[in-house]
């Protein structure tokens, strides 16, 4: 089999013109800067601050708010 040859889109942030090829790298992007619930802006405080004050679990670090 061959690798696809084709290129990933480009994904370009409607808010803040934030570019990037991968979804989840735009997903984590999104609740950062532009929460849109409680638990994006709880979970955003924390991502902006680089979890200096987080007591949670690293899981919850790794994978956003919907863990």
């Amino acid at each position: 089999m061959e690798k696809s040859t084709e290129e990933k889109p480009t994904l370009k942030c409607s808010v803040c013109k934030f570019t990037t090829k991968n979804s989840k790298d735009m997903r984590r992007h999104n609740w950062t800067w532009h929460p849109s619930n409680k638990y994006e802006r709880a979970w955003s405080k924390h991502a902006r601050e680089g979890f200096i004050n987080w007591t949670g679990s690293s899981y919850c670090e790794s994978y956003g708010p919907y863990y």
